[in-house]
């Protein structure tokens, strides 16, 4: 059998509580085959794991497998104005790696609501798939970092206050679950001009906290040529009527 198929039959696994093979997600990445052309598992037992955590570009065809959202939580506290830190670099996990997925997991950055730009993650790999993750924070919580990066978002919950999903890449979230915990803006993309979608939200339903009443936004331009597209979304009482705003 090759290497890669064990790798494939074998998950790597990681418990907080010592009862796998390594403490730390990062630790089974690192342990984890380089430039792998099949998936290779990492399996996350329930627990806190609070690190932070990078998928590096020779990480390929990872998949971060959790049994749970609610109880398998990855988290930092990262944030802007912490030194050295930048809005990128806040992040609580950075995904360098092309045909990255991820299945059951909490992303989370606790900074706190008035930290400012506190991303929980960050990516900048192609090909990259979420499905029924958690993505928790306030500020900048999700950036789709690079320009023609395509990224998919299957039965997620993304929760945040202001911009809270942003960035350049392709991005399409599917049947998600989009919760505003500010009067604010969802989205900021910045689109380049040659680069023909955004972001689109398919089938998703838009809340928020009871205090919120008609002055939440579906986004607003970080760039001149923004794209975001709302497609059969139930959007709640918390939007507001006129849908956009502009950068300020």
């Amino acid at each position: 059998m090759s290497p890669a198929r064990a790798q494939q039959a074998s998950p790597l696994v990681v418990a907080a509580n010592g009862s796998g093979q390594f403490l730390t997600v990062q630790a089974a990445i690192d342990a984890a085959p380089s430039q792998s052309e099949r998936p290779v598992i990492i399996q996350l037992k329930p627990g806190t794991y609070r690190e932070k955590v990078t998928v590096p570009a020779t990480k390929t065809h990872l998949v971060l497998r959790g049994t749970d959202a609610t109880t398998t939580l990855i988290t930092y506290d990262d944030h802007v104005g912490m030194p050295g830190i930048t809005t990128p670099t806040s992040c609580s996990m950075l995904v360098q790696a092309n045909d990255f997925t991820a299945e059951k997991v909490t992303i989370a950055n606790a900074a706190g609501y008035t930290a400012g730009q506190a991303v929980a993650l960050n990516v900048e790999g192609d090909r990259a798939a979420f499905r029924h993750c958690r993505l928790v924070g306030n500020q900048d919580v999700l950036l789709l970092a690079t320009a023609g990066s395509r990224q998919y978002y299957q039965d997620c919950y993304i929760e945040g206050t202001t911009d809270f999903i942003f960035g350049a890449s392709i991005g399409v979230f599917d049947h998600c679950v989009i919760k505003s915990k500010k009067n604010s803006f969802v989205t900021a993309a910045s689109t380049p001009a040659d680069q023909d979608y955004g972001f689109v939200f398919l089938d998703c339903t838009l809340t928020a906290d009871t205090a919120l009443a008609k002055k939440v936004y579906l986004g607003r331009p970080w760039r001149p040529h923004a794209q975001v597209v709302y497609l059969r979304c139930k959007l709640g009482g918390h939007v507001a009527p006129t849908g956009w705003d502009n950068w300020k």
